[in-house]
């Protein structure tokens, strides 16, 4: 008599040999799903932080004094393009970003102890994630 198939042990090995390949590529997908997403996160930071930047040079804030500036008011001057929605959100967290405060500086420029004449330069930092309500 011809044996033409496979034995209980080796089927139940088989399925317990696929399981651990699909349990560790789950775990390999959900690390690089999570790390994408922080990734996404920081890039969004960054963007609102240049435009932030940018909105104070293009409007000549030069104090000595920080300026403070809501991710609202970036939208409403036309530096950020909001979602559908109207609203910047938080890919890793989806929390609305609109009400983020960022805190700009601006350093003079002027000649330094070589000679060479810098020019002055704005810096961005969010000051503080404010959920919206």
């Amino acid at each position: 008599m011809k044996k033409n198939g496979f034995t209980l042990t080796e089927l139940l090995a088989v399925v317990v040999i696929l399981s651990i390949i699909i349990s560790i590529s789950a775990v390999a997908i959900n690390n690089t799903q999570q790390g994408i997403l922080e990734q996404q996160k920081k890039n969004v930071i960054e963007n609102i932080l240049i435009k932030a930047e940018d909105y104070a040079h293009s409007n000549g804030f030069e104090n000595k004094d920080p300026i403070y500036v809501t991710v609202q008011e970036l939208i409403d001057k036309g530096k950020i393009l909001p979602g559908d929605d109207g609203k910047i959100v938080d890919p890793l967290e989806h929390k609305e970003m609109n009400c983020y405060t960022i805190k700009i500086t601006y350093t003079p420029g002027g000649r330094d102890e070589e000679g060479i004449y810098k020019l002055g330069t704005y810096e961005a930092e969010i000051f503080n994630e404010n959920p919206c309500t």
